[in-house]
């Protein structure tokens, strides 16, 4: 016969192979049962989700406990990002704010003091969440990004251009003889010219030159 110890832990083993439903008190502890979901990027993502579009909800409406802020500076601020933590416990959702500086800095420090206040809101709305993240703002320069981007594309496409400038100017060493052959400050032609001026220079007028010339002068 089999021993109850025995059957007990064959039991116990089945149960850590899946293969039987662990009873409560012989169950793993809850911290390790918890790792396989904490370690699930797909929950993150649509828990990230969930957030984002309740958030952007709130900050819609504006009804949020605290100070309050005007309505045109609130209507610019955007969500561009949340990232949720492996555990669930914490968001870091990065917002893009238009308008002047003035306006950035105002929204930033509202953002900021009213967390207890946005995350009671979404806690209204998201109720079959038992826990809530805690919600972190880090504001990201979208504009600055762009500049940053359309200069990386103009200096790509200049770049490109000085390239397909230089293949064209590319002459092989055909090329380059055929223009020797056809320069036109060529040395030797230049000797010439200068023979000929030499020429020019040492030729004796004849007399009936001097006469002609005389005769031009009387006149």
């Amino acid at each position: 016969t089999v021993s109850t110890a025995t059957v007990v832990m064959m039991v116990v083993a089945m149960g850590l192979l899946g293969l039987l439903p662990m009873p409560r008190h012989l169950s793993a502890p809850r911290t390790a049962r918890s790792l396989p979901l904490m370690g699930d990027g797909r929950r993150q993502g649509r828990v990230a989700q969930v957030v984002r579009k309740e958030l952007a909800e709130v900050l819609h409406t504006g009804d949020i406990r605290g100070k309050r802020l005007e309505t045109a500076i609130r209507e610019m601020i955007s969500i561009v990002d949340v990232d949720v933590s492996p555990d669930l416990r914490n968001a870091r959702v990065k917002v893009s704010i238009l308008g002047d500086r003035k306006d950035k800095i105002s929204a930033v420090r509202w953002l900021q003091s009213s967390r207890g206040g946005i995350r009671y809101c979404m806690g209204k709305r998201m109720k079959e969440f038992k826990r809530l993240p805690e919600i972190k703002f880090e504001h990201v320069d979208v504009g600055q990004a762009v500049d940053v981007m359309i200069l990386i594309d103009k200096l790509a496409a200049d770049r490109k251009d000085e390239d397909s400038a230089a293949d064209e100017l590319d002459f092989d060493a055909d090329d380059d003889e055929a223009f020797a052959e056809y320069d036109p400050f060529d040395g030797e032609e230049e000797d010439e010219d200068e023979e000929d001026w030499d020429d020019f220079e040492d030729e004796d007028f004849e007399e009936e030159d001097d006469e002609a010339l005389a005769e031009s002068d009387a006149k």
